[in-house]
Order: structure tokens, then sequence, then C-alpha cells
């Protein structure tokens, strides 16, 4: 039942995106860390994949994972789904913007859930 509700609320999430946008999808990773920036309401994420930082804006930080733009309307969705599958321990896709970064990073616009992470 959580998965359905979980799955539900990501279209709801990801309905104001615009189709066509030279948007990218991460490959399906464990989140190893997220941090919270307060003073700017925006979420810092580091996926556990050794894969290469998805960055199609060219944002100038690549070292240090992804993040949720202060602006973006639907940033608490994503930082709902995000904490939910960090302790959940639930593994996930992040849509990266193809125009724009957040805090100099690959900006987060779109979470989509994956499979519980079963050591």
């Amino acid at each position: 039942m959580k998965r359905i509700f979980f799955s539900s609320l990501l279209l709801i999430g990801l309905s104001g995106i615009a189709l066509g946008a030279p948007h990218q999808l991460t490959p399906e990773s464990g989140l190893a860390q997220i941090v919270f920036v307060p003073s700017t309401d925006a979420m810092l994420v580091s996926l556990t994949s050794r894969t290469r930082i998805v960055n199609p804006a060219n944002c100038s930080v690549t070292d240090s994972g992804y993040a949720t733009h202060p602006s973006d309307g639907g940033r608490s969705l994503y930082h709902d789904f995000l904490r939910e599958a960090y302790f959940q321990v639930y593994s996930v896709k992040l849509l990266i913007s193809g125009t724009s970064c957040a805090l100099n990073r690959p900006r987060i616009i779109g979470v989509i859930p994956g499979t519980v992470i079963i050591d």
C-alpha cells in the first residue's frame, strides 16, 4: 500500500515538468546522504551509485551530488520523497534539469521511487 501511495504522489510531482526539455534521469540508486540547507530551504543529495554525475546543464559543482532549488514549487514534495526513500531504504531515480542548476549543482526536478533495498 505504501508503494502505491508513494508512486501516486510522484505523478503529482512530475505533472508540472515540461515535456521535451533535455532533462536526464540518474541510474536507480540508494541514497548515501541527504543534507538539509535550512537557510535556502533546499536539499543536497548524494547517491550510493558510483556512476558519473548526471549533469546535462553543465553545472559547476559536480563532486557532491545533486540539489533541489529553493524556488521550485514542488521542492517540498521532492524533499518528502527523498526523506522517505532515505529512511525506508528505497532506491530512487532523480530527474535532473537540462537547463538550470541549483546551488551550482545538478538540479533535481523530479524523484522516481524504486524498490526497497535489502542487504
